[in-house]
């Protein structure tokens, strides 16, 4: 949103200035009309000129960022996938459960600090969302894969992926076997 304000405000700054040069210069009559167009055209010209210059930037760093953050982002997914195999297999011995609990931590450490660095603010938003509603993954699990649904969203549409026709819980649900995915989609 504040990407499409900053480009509205710089579209209209430009096309007030090109009007107040335009202005200026026709008061000043005594120049040729040939030389007006071009100093309109020109002033027109490096406008556009910075405006590009400005998105082939943006674009650059978004190009550089890319590949952290999706690796940042498939860590995220993959961590889900674990925890819901793991949460099939409730079968595991004492030892191993403690030690999956263990791998799990150290992961999900490695996982924030690098959300911390590569994420986009609203993905960070949605995890802090996560982290700071634990308890709530005890009481109400359709809310708590909700949030994770918004969590998986907001990484698409980071890493580009425009998703007009799949949902949140869309994505939340490719998890879930069909008992489950259908009493998720039933409950919202």
């Amino acid at each position: 949103m504040k990407k499409n304000y900053q480009i509205f405000l710089s579209v209209f700054l430009i096309i007030l200035i090109v009007i107040f040069l335009f202005i200026a210069i026709l008061f000043l009559a005594d120049l040729s009309k040939e030389f007006i167009v071009s100093v309109v055209t020109a002033i027109g010209g490096y406008f556009g000129f910075l405006y590009t210059a400005r998105k082939t930037k943006e674009k650059e760093i978004e190009a550089r960022l890319f590949p952290p953050k999706a690796g940042v982002y498939g860590d995220i997914f993959t961590l889900i996938k674990d925890l819901f195999v793991n949460n099939k297999k409730s079968n595991l011995s004492e030892k191993a459960q403690k030690r999956f609990e263990e791998e799990l931590a150290k992961k999900l450490m490695e996982i924030k600090t690098n959300l911390l660095i590569w994420g986009s603010e609203d993905t960070i938003s949605c995890y802090l969302d996560i982290d700071n509603s634990a308890d709530v993954a005890k009481t109400d699990t359709y809310v708590y894969m909700n949030k994770w649904a918004k969590l998986y969203y907001n990484m698409r549409k980071d890493l580009g992926h425009k998703d007009k026709n799949l949902s949140p819980k869309d994505l939340m649900s490719i998890y879930l076997d069909e008992d489950a995915k259908q009493e998720y989609f039933d409950k919202g």
